[in-house]
């Protein structure tokens, strides 16, 4: 908790500090952009991978691949939009299985532009939804159909949802060039960097049944992204 509220006082106090290098600006009166994003982040397996430990299986890596893309649209200085992100990492082997640990994050995020001089713009963000993560483990041989049937094939799948927030500082250089009119539009490339947790207790799922005594993923920990894509203003 305490990573956390000082975090967010870093966030919060970087932007007030680079705002007052940022007075030759000229603000838009309304401007959306979409990009793609690609980075890395790390989740506590702490107590998942314990328990999986515990009876025989493989372990898997906190730090998780980010593939995804989102959005926003602003007005003036305000930004609301949103985004999300799927979590991947490599799967693991044990004989003539195979288990594999992947999931996704998703947020409707609200920020304030403190910087936007010339191309640059930078705004710290919050960002409020959820995220989950699917174990799965499976026999890489060739199953029979009455086995599948009556329950005998090797084939694990649960599920851990949870809802998180999100507290990140994005930064974006806008290659944007006049068009038709009172529009500018063009390439933007940009980075995000924050930290995200969670704020309620996540639970397991079956398929539709719920799985108790699961282990605990807090789904806290550091992210950072590169992002590209384009957008526009209209003044």
């Amino acid at each position: 908790m305490r990573f956390i509220v000082l975090f967010a006082g870093f966030v919060l106090s970087a932007a007030l500090i680079t705002n007052t290098w940022a007075t030759e600006r000229k603000e838009p009166a309304r401007s959306g952009a979409g990009y793609a994003t690609m980075g890395v982040t790390t989740v506590d397996l702490s107590e998942f991978n314990q328990r999986l430990e515990g009876q025989g299986y493989p372990t898997f890596s906190p730090q998780f691949i980010i593939l995804g893309g989102g959005g926003y649209w602003q007005k003036n200085k305000l930004i609301f939009g949103g985004e999300g992100m799927a979590l991947v990492q490599s799967a693991k082997t044990r004989g003539t299985e195979k288990s594999r640990l992947s999931g996704g994050v998703g947020f409707v995020k609200l920020g304030y532009a403190f910087v936007q001089k010339n191309r640059f713009v930078m705004f710290p963000y919050l960002g409020l939804g959820g995220g989950g993560l699917t174990y799965s483990r499976y026999s890489t041989v060739s199953a029979d159909f009455d086995n599948v049937l009556n329950g005998r094939s090797l084939m694990v799948e649960t599920h851990y949802r949870t809802f998180l927030i999100r507290v990140a500082l994005q930064g974006e250089y806008r290659f944007w060039k006049p068009r038709q009119g009172n529009r500018n539009g063009g390439m933007l490339v940009g980075f995000q960097l924050g930290y995200t947790f969670p704020v309620a207790s996540g639970s397991w799922r079956f398929d539709e049944t719920d799985v108790l005594n699961g282990p605990a993923i807090p789904f806290s920990g550091p992210f950072f992204t590169i992002l590209f894509g384009g957008g526009g203003i209209h003044q």
